[in-house]
């Protein structure tokens, strides 16, 4: 299907990011045909002992039938261009769903948790849901007030004690990882 500008001019690849197609259509002019007698003449094909023969018409000019001038509307797409307001709303538009993306994929990453590892050389991870950070800032309160250990559990393992220094380290893995998380958000927000 034809596409045209706001000129009628055609276009071969519209850019959809400054503007929108809509369906309309063209008049296409037809002149008028003045018409034409056909013009033939017969060849024989066939002769026959007796006189008789076979013929065949052959025509050197086609008839054309008159017809008067006539208009068609064509079916086009027509380019309208945004104006600068819808420019501006749609960029702002596009800002905040992405904004809104941004801040969901932070928030993904940073539920999804973190890996930990302990002293003792071993890594387990713990997810960052938000009652599990409110669970990881007790647990450390609870060393921050004379605990020497404390029970806590990694994701899929049962609860065991941990030392007043591996509470520490999860405590800073966690915290670290979410300040991280969020940093980098702000910034992408930027």
């Amino acid at each position: 299907m034809k596409i045209i500008d706001e000129n009628g001019a055609a276009i071969e690849t519209p850019d959809l990011t400054l503007g929108y197609l809509v369906g309309g259509t063209e008049p296409v002019e037809h002149p008028a045909v003045e018409g034409v007698e056909e013009v033939s003449h017969y060849e024989t094909v066939t002769e026959y002992p007796g006189g008789g023969r076979d013929v065949r018409k052959v025509i050197d000019v086609p008839g054309v039938p008159a017809q008067a001038a006539w208009t068609e509307q064509v079916p086009v797409q027509r380019y309208i261009r945004y104006t600068e307001e819808e420019l501006a709303e749609i960029k702002e538009s596009l800002r905040t769903e992405k904004l809104k993306e941004v801040s969901a994929d932070c928030e993904k990453a940073i539920y999804a948790g973190v890996d930990v590892i302990f002293a003792d050389e071993s890594q387990k991870h713990f997810s960052l849901q938000p009652n599990d950070q409110t669970n990881i800032d007790g647990v450390f309160n609870a060393i921050v007030l004379g605990a020497t250990e404390y029970p806590y559990h990694a994701d899929g393992e049962p609860c065991k004690m941990y030392s007043a220094a591996d509470i520490v380290s999860l405590y800073v893995a966690s915290k670290g990882y979410i300040t991280k998380q969020t940093t980098y958000n702000n910034a992408l927000r930027q």
